[in-house]
């Protein structure tokens, strides 16, 4: 899913014209309705100067730092999947159609999104293990459908300067483990967040949204074609299931 306004709605960020004023840069950024809040909170989640704190007046350009602080949180390579379970059923035809597959780097990242990187390709049909470097290029950024209504104090959570205040979005670890979700088998992460880091209203308000999903923390996509966009698992009926069997990622402590 593309993440743009017809896609991501006011009601999906949970945006109200009380809080317009919170963000930084207003009234001189011009953002006074929910409507261009909602245009700048997209836009600022995509890296971009939503709400023009440079002052130039320029909303689309992209900012000179876009990635949030990878805190806490584990970096994970996922790659080919393992042969040890090749005589399984079902899973030779996963490993013949997917053993293959594009070597990825996750992280995710307190700017809502995990976030992940090319990390190499099979480019030698003679040779099993002839993988490139790859770029590091990001490959996608993922919202987890529970973050949708918080995710807007990534922007707020800034000061003049552009540097974030309090962590707290996805910081937790991350999991990946080869699985039978029911229609075939397939390769998952799970991801985790400390809601430690948010004040404790924003707390609270995070809580209220896990009726919307399994948790705040959870995070669950399918990882099997890197190369479109179709296969990441929207947060949903499918999403709580891989959940339920695969985990919520790795046990945090907290304090």
């Amino acid at each position: 899913m593309d993440w743009n306004a017809t896609n991501v709605t006011e009601s999906d960020l949970a945006l109200n014209s009380g809080e317009i004023s919170a963000y930084p840069g207003y009234p001189a950024n011009g953002v006074n309705t929910t409507a261009k809040l909602q245009t700048a909170v997209i836009g600022y989640i995509q890296g971009k100067d939503g709400f023009d704190q440079d002052g130039d007046l320029n909303f689309t350009e992209m900012r000179p730092a876009v990635l949030g602080d990878i805190f806490r949180s584990n970096v994970l390579f996922v790659g080919s999947p393992t042969t040890q379970l090749a005589a399984e059923p079902g899973y030779a035809d996963f490993l013949t159609d997917y053993g293959h597959r594009d070597r990825v780097v996750y992280a995710g990242a307190n700017d809502a999104l995990l976030h992940g990187f090319a990390a190499g390709a099979w480019w030698n049909p003679a040779d099993a293990s002839a993988f490139n470097s790859g770029t590091g290029a990001e490959l996608f950024g993922y919202v987890p459908g529970a973050l949708l209504p918080v995710a807007k104090l990534t922007a707020r959570d800034i000061d003049a300067q552009g540097n974030r205040l309090v962590p707290g979005f996805l910081d937790g670890a991350l999991v990946a483990a080869d699985a039978w979700l029911g229609d075939g088998t397939g390769t998952d992460v799970t991801k985790s967040s400390r809601r430690k880091g948010l004040p404790r209203a924003r707390h609270h308000a995070a809580r209220r949204h896990e009726r919307r999903a399994l948790a705040l923390s959870e995070a669950a996509l399918g990882v099997l074609r890197r190369e479109t966009r179709s296969d990441l698992v929207a947060p949903g009926d499918h999403a709580r299931e891989g959940a339920r069997r695969l985990g919520l990622g790795r046990p945090l402590r907290r304090r």
